[in-house]
């Protein structure tokens, strides 16, 4: 009989950066896209938005949907650029680019991976956004994307 896991256990490592605890759970069968505490994200989800690099890369080789949203719609690259100053930004954006992130996911709100790359004074939709900034953003995106990914690479 197989043992019964904690449905939070692999979420709750990810979320710690315990990159052995992943590699034991996910090995003890542990199911990789299992939603966490609340049913909003999967370990990737929490591992992205915790800025794990190597969590990240771990899940990613084992296996886990590159392309999974959150329950409101967020896809990978929005959680990868709400804080794109956190150690291993960089590192998590390059990983899911070369596992086929989808960067031109619209959220639930119609909203970019862009648009979560900039700042701005109030959190209304991408679409309101002026078309020059809107512009400005995905020039932006799109450097660090060339800066990210080796060359010959796509």
């Amino acid at each position: 009989m197989a043992a019964v896991l904690d449905p939070s256990a692999l979420w709750t490592a990810a979320e710690g950066g315990r990159v052995t605890g992943v590699r034991q759970l996910l090995s003890g069968g542990a199911n990789i896209e299992e939603r966490g505490r609340n049913g909003f994200y999967s370990p990737l989800h929490i591992a992205v938005y915790m800025g794990r690099a190597e969590v990240v890369q771990v899940l990613l080789e084992r296996g886990a949907d590159v392309l999974v949203e959150t329950s409101g719609g967020d896809a990978l690259l929005h959680l990868a650029f709400i804080l794109p100053w956190m150690a291993g930004c960089e590192a998590i954006i390059r990983s899911l680019l070369l596992k086929g992130a989808d960067v031109s996911a619209r959220n639930n709100d119609r909203r970019t991976n862009a648009c979560a790359a900039i700042p701005h004074e109030d959190d209304r939709m991408d679409a309101q956004l002026s078309e020059d900034r809107q512009s400005t953003a995905w020039f932006g995106v799109l450097n660090l994307f060339k800066r990210l990914i080796p060359r010959g690479r796509t």
